[in-house]
């Protein structure tokens, strides 16, 4: 891996697939466009810029780390996501826009019906070659089957 490998993405956001984009926290700087989106789910906990008028924030802080978050809030917030983008501009950030955002975007597009193995890959495409290099987060996603959650229903 080249050290051009773990330089940050040019943008702040990563469009992934359709109304559904991934990023990393925006800061405090209003330039950084995170007011285009309608809906935020924000990872990082951090607070950035206050929401515009009519925008919806979601805010779960989870760590980056070598071990899964609380599965059943993961989904749920996936369902919210795969609702919410189509509707309107949707962002999932964390910290650099990697991991935590990785995690639940590949999570939603699973559900949605994408290959596991297909919706990592868009990710490193669309986003960076490190995103989901938690290899806890990447291994965990690998094993789950389009459409269905995590009791292993279908969905109907």
């Amino acid at each position: 891996m080249s050290e051009s490998d773990w330089l940050a993405p040019a943008s702040h956001y990563s469009k992934i697939d359709g109304n559904l984009w991934m990023g990393g926290w925006p800061g405090y700087d209003a330039q950084a466009g995170h007011h285009r989106f309608d809906y935020i789910f924000d990872l990082y906990g951090k607070p950035a810029q206050g929401p515009r008028h009519g925008q919806l924030v979601v805010t779960w802080a989870i760590r980056d780390h070598d071990g899964l978050p609380d599965l059943l809030m993961l989904e749920a917030l996936a369902e919210q996501v795969r609702g919410l983008r189509q509707l309107g501009p949707t962002l999932v950030h964390c910290e650099a826009g990697w991991n935590r955002s990785g995690l639940l975007v590949a999570l939603a597009l699973i559900r949605d019906g994408w290959f596991p193995s297909t919706a990592i890959q868009t990710i490193r495409d669309k986003r960076h070659p490190m995103a989901l290099s938690n290899k806890t987060f990447a291994a965990w996603l690998a094993t789950l089957t389009p459409g269905c959650g995590i009791e292993g229903g279908v969905r109907h």
